[in-house]
């Protein structure tokens, strides 16, 4: 994948962020859902599926270490805001289907020369109520 340029605009990184986690998590045997799910709670960027178990990732992207890693601005509070979007997803989409849910982020780092650096986290929060 061509990295994206520094006069590309935030939402073109993103896009090519997500694009990238998408295709780490075909190779890992899930199956993309939904890309840029909104629900009344927030949007989810993307919503995957292996077996019986459904993850929703948050994808955050940079192309320079300036702002600090990806995964630092995933902090308390949007993790709290994904778990909501989480469950809203799953109640209108995935009820009754005895599916496991899991939130996950991931980050993308654009370097100058080289290949884009995809890390992924699994289980970054969790409900509290289970």
């Amino acid at each position: 994948m061509t990295p994206p340029s520094a006069s590309d605009d935030r939402l073109t990184t993103g896009a090519a962020g997500e694009e990238l986690v998408a295709r780490h998590l075909e190779k890992q045997g899930f199956t993309i859902e939904a890309r840029g799910a909104r629900t009344r709670l927030g949007e989810i960027d993307i919503v995957a599926r292996r077996g019986g178990l459904l993850c929703f990732c948050e994808v955050k992207t940079r192309r320079s270490r300036a702002r600090g890693r990806g995964i630092a601005a995933v902090g308390w509070d949007k993790r709290r805001r994904m778990l909501l979007a989480a469950k809203a997803f799953a109640a209108r989409h995935a009820r009754g289907l005895g599916l496991r849910c899991r939130v996950d982020s991931a980050e993308v780092f654009f370097p100058h020369e080289g290949e884009p650096v995809v890390t992924y986290y699994e289980n970054v929060v969790q409900d509290e109520g289970e």
